[in-house]
């Protein structure tokens, strides 16, 4: 059975650390670090997974679908409005519950854009909370749900989680061995090569960046890149600092 922390120690181990966490809870810096971003990347992956190839592309894998009845909204646009499931991460779509009309592709050009909205109201209730606004009143809603136990995600999603966990772990574990001292769980090579080299910095002038363990100065360019400092560190001790790109 895979875990939570399971997936934090292989974000742990990407980095190079050598400690490993018991729980969110235990103590330790990796852990606090690991428990602060967790549900951020998590929520942020399933709800807009980042793809060049397929900008509008959503996950199969995690839907799900809830049918309810909406009451009447105060939304000048809309005429109901219905609470967002409490596990929703992003609704896709919202279709009639009641029928399903065959499409008329002549008058599809007349037909509204988007067949629901998102805001808050208070859906007969008295607090605000997140709605979603619609015209039918007995709606089926298919959304992204985050209730998927971690076991059921595909390998490839479980992958590209922790990946995008230590790549949002790593600049602030570093910032915090700045402050403390390079701890003996962090003396592996790789993990100071490529917490260096994850700082990408823009910048009109000049600036100082360490890698290996010593301080490189980046000569002014409009744009500071990644290039610019591997080849500013070629001067620096061995290891070259893309034998921790190489570790990637």
């Amino acid at each position: 059975m895979t875990t939570a922390i399971d997936l934090c120690r292989r974000a742990l181990m990407r980095l190079g650390t050598q400690s490993g966490i018991t729980a969110f809870d235990d103590g330790s810096v990796e852990a606090s670090v690991c428990a602060a971003y967790y549900d951020d990347v998590l929520l942020g992956l399933l709800a807009h997974p980042a793809s060049f190839g397929g900008p509008a592309y959503t996950w199969q894998w995690p839907r799900c679908v809830g049918t309810g009845t909406a009451v009447a909204s105060d939304s000048p646009l809309w005429r109901y409005e219905i609470l967002m499931p409490e596990d929703s991460v992003r609704v896709l779509r919202v279709d009639d519950g009641k029928t399903v009309r065959p499409v008329d592709q002549r008058m599809k050009m007349f037909d509204r854009r988007d067949s629901f909205g998102e805001g808050m109201g208070k859906a007969g209730g008295t607090v605000l909370r997140p709605v979603i606004l619609t015209d039918s009143q007995t709606v089926s809603v298919t959304y992204i749900t985050r209730n998927v136990d971690i076991d059921y995600w595909p390998a490839a999603f479980r992958r590209a989680f922790w990946l995008c966990l230590a790549s949002s772990i790593a600049t602030t574990l570093n910032m915090i061995m700045k402050g403390q001292g390079m701890p003996d769980r962090f003396a592996s090579a790789p993990m100071k090569n490529i917490l260096a080299l994850l700082m990408f910095h823009t910048a009109h002038t000049g600036s100082w960046w360490k890698v290996n363990g010593q301080r490189v100065y980046v000569p002014n360019r409009a744009k500071h890149s990644m290039q610019d400092v591997l080849a500013a560190a070629k001067q620096a001790p061995l290891p070259h600092p893309t034998e921790a790109l190489r570790l990637l």
